[in-house]
């Protein structure tokens, strides 16, 4: 590239990812830059992380599940759990916030399943009339992220 501002502009001009089953390389490795080069193998590795997530999920060792503070025992052991992630994950994040926001009866929760146990999730809340939807927290746990969920 010739620049910060560049990166998209060199990789669609030299490098062309196919749809399919994996990147296609139409410039030689030996000629990119080595900006290129880290943009393709990030392209790539995230493809490929991308791909064991949606096998996962295809083979149901991975579920999603909406969960909102309804009374019901699990949603409650559902819901602190990801309080429990979010607090961790976000340190900086004043934990009565999260309790506050994860607990309130117009915040959702769209889990992330794993072997019945919540590993990650997205806090929202939905306004419907204006068909929007604000997102309060985004996190999955650490051992989760080094593999194919984060």
């Amino acid at each position: 590239g010739d620049g910060g501002d560049s990166i998209g502009g060199a990789v669609g001009g030299s490098i062309g990812i196919a749809a399919g089953s994996g990147a296609e390389l139409h410039t030689p490795v030996a000629t990119m830059s080595s900006e290129e080069s880290s943009v393709l193998l990030s392209a790539s590795l995230h493809a490929s992380r991308d791909a064991a997530a949606k096998i996962e999920e295809d083979q149901g060792a991975v579920s999603f599940s909406v969960v909102t503070n309804d009374g019901a025992d699990e949603s409650m052991i559902r819901l602190v759990t990801l309080k429990n992630i979010f607090a961790k994950q976000l340190p900086k994040m004043p934990k009565e916030y999260i309790v506050r926001l994860v607990m309130d009866r117009r915040h959702y929760s769209l889990a992330l399943i794993k072997n019945n146990v919540a590993i990650g999730g997205i806090c929202y809340r939905p306004y419907l009339e204006q068909k929007f939807a604000e997102i309060a927290f985004c996190a999955v746990t650490a051992s989760e992220q080094v593999h194919d969920s984060g």
